[in-house]
C-alpha cells in the first residue's frame, strides 16, 4: 500500500518537474537542475514500477553487462575481458572479412571474364561467318 502511495507521489512530483521544465521563465542553470531532478525522479518512478530492472541506470546497465559477459563466455568459450583473446578474435574477424571481400571480387572478376570470353567467341563466330559468306560469293 505504501509503495502504491510512493509511486503516486513520484508521479505527481514528476509532473511538477515537467511543468517547471516547460516554464520559459527559468534561467539556464535552474532549467538544467530541474531537468536533472526530473530525470532522476523519472528513474525512481520507473524503478518503483519495475523493481527487477534495478534502481538506477548504473544498476540496470551493470546487470546487462554481467549478462552479456556471461552469454559471451557461454557461446564463445572465453572471457571478453581477456585482451589477448579479444585481439585474436579481432584479427580472425578482420581476416574473415578480407577473405569475404576477396571472394566477392573473384566472383565479379570471373563473371567479367566469362562475359569477355563470350564476346570474344561471338566476334570469332561473326568473322568466320563473314569469311564463309565472302567465300561463297566468289
Amino acid at each position: 500500500m505504501s509503495s502504491q502511495e510512493d509511486r503516486e507521489l513520484l508521479d505527481k512530483l514528476y509532473s511538477y518537474h515537467l511543468a517547471l521544465v516547460s516554464n520559459s521563465g527559468l534561467t539556464q542553470d535552474s532549467f538544467k537542475s530541474t531537468q536533472k531532478s526530473a530525470r532522476d525522479n523519472f528513474e525512481e518512478l520507473t524503478a518503483s514500477m519495475r523493481p527487477w530492472a534495478g534502481r538506477n541506470a548504473q544498476e540496470r546497465l551493470g546487470q546487462e553487462k554481467e549478462q552479456l559477459a556471461a552469454d559471451w563466455k557461454y557461446y564463445f568459450g572465453w572471457d571478453m575481458t581477456d585482451k589477448k583473446k579479444v585481439a585474436e578474435y579481432a584479427e580472425k574477424r578482420n581476416e574473415a572479412a578480407k577473405e569475404y571481400a576477396e571472394a566477392g571480387t573473384r566472383k565479379v572478376s570471373e563473371r567479367f571474364e566469362g562475359a569477355a570470353k563470350m564476346l570474344d567467341t561471338r566476334e570469332r563466330v561473326r568473322q568466320r561467318r563473314a569469311r564463309a559468306y565472302r567465300n561463297s560469293r566468289k
